[in-house]
């Protein structure tokens, strides 16, 4: 047997090992457990990313339960009740700033702007004449790129709300105290008077969500595409 047969059998068997796996019905029940732990870890996500802006709308930041998922609900509606409009604020802001994730991860989404770009081109290529001036033609190229000009917009929409995101953290835990302090040290190499506990804050607010609303979706489909298992 050559070596391209030993690997076209070793690249079958673990296809089918693959397959066997996540057809099977403890993987299906597995996946439904992570994702209700995703979905409970959200909830302690949302308690700790929500401080900056409570403190920034001036609502009283409650200590954090001991219990986990149930006191984590807890906590979520401790501060939906001592501070709503921050909570609020910080739901719009982490909105903005996952919807492009959400349409990218939407294949029907793909889908359908594809269709429809595909079904205006047609449209024009059978009602255009040469003849046409170029306002015509320019609103024709509008036409077809229309249908994905929302998945281009919410990439703007969660660059700006990002960057309000990154003002938020950083007022809350800011990287250094004193900017002379921190270009001289930049200058000779010192990163001591970067507050290493604040930049790790910062990092966790400003990613954690997408990656776990990634995680979610990620464990979703899978769940979705074998909610019948064999």
């Amino acid at each position: 047997m050559t070596t391209n047969n030993y690997k076209t059998n070793a690249k079958k068997a673990a296809r089918h090992l693959r397959e066997e796996i996540e057809d099977s019905p403890a993987s299906f029940f597995a996946a439904i457990l992570v994702l209700i732990v995703l979905c409970a870890l959200f909830l302690k996500v949302l308690f700790i990313n929500a401080e900056p802006f409570l403190l920034l709308v001036g609502a009283t930041v409650p200590k954090p339960s001991g219990y986990p998922i149930v006191g984590w609900a807890f906590d979520v509606l401790n501060i939906l009740y001592l501070g709503t409009g921050g909570v609020l604020l910080w739901a719009l802001v982490q909105l903005a700033e996952t919807t492009w994730i959400l349409v990218a991860m939407d294949r029907k989404a793909h889908r359908v702007a594809t269709r429809e770009a595909l079904k205006e081109q047609d449209y024009q290529s059978q009602n255009s004449s040469p003849t046409d001036d170029r306002h015509i033609r320019k609103m024709r190229r509008r036409a077809i790129k229309l249908p994905f000009f929302f998945q281009a917009a919410s990439g703007y929409i969660a660059l700006g709300a990002f960057v309000f995101d990154i003002v938020v953290n950083w007022r809350a835990y800011p990287l250094f105290k004193d900017f002379d302090a921190f270009t001289a040290g930049l200058m000779i190499g010192d990163f001591s008077p970067i507050d290493w506990d604040n930049a790790l804050r910062q990092f966790w607010n400003l990613f954690s969500v997408e990656i776990l609303v990634v995680a979610i979706i990620a464990v979703g489909q899978w769940v979705w595409m074998h909610k019948q298992p064999e």
